[in-house]
């Protein structure tokens, strides 16, 4: 299937030295302890049990005499407004230790619903932009690290965590990695780790917590890897996190040691706990860490053991576009060459055909696409063409239509625009922006609007630039979405069209006064010709 982008590849010969790494063989052998007798099921579950029922019937709450705070504070717990709580938790004392230590003694709140409260918090949609201005020049992430700071000191049992306890650690340990605090994040891991070393987090194969350690410690995040002098022209257009605008490189973000990344990926394929506890997003976060170390030649073997149909064994696994993203990132982003990626993409296609490629993977596939584009030696930038062409054809092949996604036609745009390719954007308008926009549930926002009308402009320009002032004014009238729209397309155009017809008059005008000068000087040489 990326037969068209793998034909590119090879023959747009960019390629860069690659980073390797060396790395010795280490052995592990780790001391197992035993699984804990709760599962977090049976937390959570017991949890709900103490937390959900008392919502329901206030009297059972607590033995303590109720209060105002009391009330106030399940109440918002039971309306699920946990924005509001924390507001409230924020402004009554800047959650203060001794205030918030003071509720569970009057029995404003218990431990498990503290528990469950930051749970539900930390899973809003929105929470950076809803949490932006709870107290005036506090950073919301300050706000969230003092919760955390309670939850170590408070909730957490002196020894040992519970893993209901580590799924809330864990879920602090995301927020703060998403949010770019990886100072934040360290602190949480390091705390994790005190309480359950990495002997018993593989032993106990607990998969979430890998990924973040592998993540925070071994370079699997990709979004702060430097990006090959090479390209650094065109750093600034790469995305390689979900929602910033560019690459953001943390001066903290080192790796720790190789040797602990081999003692992962030897307890993971080798130790019987991990069998059945196979992750597309923990091998994900492993290819980064090899990637990062610049060994993509253990990527490859790496792979091939865990994902070959013949070591599958009937678990009906599945690989995930995490997986395919980071394979494609790392052969891209430190080899600068897509080749080798695509191939073991294309595997993956064949071998796994219900794998679903979803918009990150499609929007990765063009950012690394124009990474390693050398605009000197392939000016029809014949690899993200061919990238654009795989994205169609995965679609038709399973009869849909390619969907709208803003982050992928942003991708698009500025190939479209250095390439001259009209018919592309055509493709994109016609097909894709009116085929979304028209439905009645689908509100047009400013910079998707923006980004539409680009691409109208882009086709108008390029028919002025043709001579097809026909198909442009045709254009205006059947791809417009609004009188005003059509009225700023009609003078585009004709804006554009004056100015290539006055180019066109100023060329032939000195085409026509160079023939003139040619035959007067050719008419001169005859008369002299004569006259010897």
């Amino acid at each position: 299937m990326f037969e068209h982008a793998l034909a590119a590849a090879n023959s747009s010969g960019f390629t860069v030295p690659s980073n390797t790494a060396s790395t010795g063989n280490s052995t592990y052998s780790a001391t197992k302890s035993e699984l804990p007798l709760r599962t977090l099921k049976d937390e959570l579950r017991n949890a709900e049990s103490k937390y959900i029922k008392p919502l329901t019937h206030i009297p059972e709450l607590s033995s303590t005499p109720t209060n105002p705070t009391n009330n106030r504070i399940r109440e918002y717990l039971k309306k699920g407004q946990y924005i509001k709580l924390l507001v409230k938790l924020s402004v009554d004392n800047h959650l203060n230790d001794e205030f918030l230590s003071n509720l569970f003694t009057t029995g404003d709140i218990t431990k498990s619903e503290y528990s469950l409260f930051i749970n539900k918090l930390l899973s809003e949609k929105g929470l950076d932009f809803k949490l932006s201005n709870v107290i005036a020049d506090t950073p919301h992430t300050e706000l969230i690290y003092r919760l955390y700071e309670f939850y170590r000191d408070h909730i957490t049992d002196q020894h040992i965590v519970t893993p209901l306890q580590l799924h809330d650690l864990n879920l602090f340990l995301k927020t703060f990695i998403a949010e770019a605090q990886l100072s934040k994040a360290h602190h949480v891991l390091d705390f994790i780790l005190l309480k359950r070393p990495l002997n018993e987090l593989l032993a106990n194969a607990d998969v979430e917590i890998l990924i973040q350690f592998l993540r925070l410690k071994c370079g699997a995040l990709s979004k702060y890897w430097k990006i090959p002098s090479i390209s650094r022209k065109r750093s600034r257009e790469i995305v390689l996190s979900k929602k910033a605008s560019s690459c953001r490189l943390a001066k903290s973000y080192k790796f720790q040691n190789e040797k602990v990344l081999l003692q992962i990926i030897n307890s993971v394929l080798v130790e019987p706990s991990w069998k059945d506890r196979h992750s597309p997003n923990l091998d994900a976060a492993i290819v980064y860490s090899l990637g990062y170390l610049g060994q993509t030649d253990l990527i490859e073997k790496y792979v091939n053991h865990t994902w070959s149909p013949a070591n599958d064994s009937g678990s009906k696994r599945s690989p995930n576009s995490n997986l395919l993203v980071a394979i494609l990132t790392s052969y891209c982003v430190k080899e600068g060459n897509m080749r080798k990626g695509l191939e073991l993409l294309d595997r993956f296609i064949r071998d796994y055909p219900e794998v679903e490629l979803d918009y990150l993977f499609w929007r990765r596939l063009f950012q690394l696409s124009s990474l390693v584009w050398d605009q000197k030696k392939d000016r029809k930038a014949s690899l993200s063409h061919g990238c654009w062409t795989i994205m169609k054809q995965w679609h038709t092949q399973r009869q849909r239509k390619v969907p709208y996604d803003y982050g992928i036609l942003k991708e698009l745009y500025p190939i479209f625009v250095r390439t001259k390719n009209k018919n592309g954007a055509l493709e994109v308008v016609t097909q894709i922006f009116f085929g979304t926009f028209i439905k009645p549930e689908f509100t047009i926002r400013p910079n998707e609007l923006s980004l539409l009308y680009k691409y109208q402009r882009l086709i108008l320009k390029m028919f002025a630039l043709r001579g097809n002032y026909h198909k442009g004014f045709e254009f205006c009238q059947e791809w417009s979405f609004n009188a005003r729209n059509r009225f700023e397309l009609q003078t585009y155009f004709m804006k554009w069209r004056n100015i290539y017809e006055h180019k066109r008059a100023l060329q032939s005008e000195k085409k026509g006064a160079l023939q003139k000068k040619y035959d007067e000087m050719e008419e001169d040489d005859m008369l002299l010709g004569r006259l010897w």
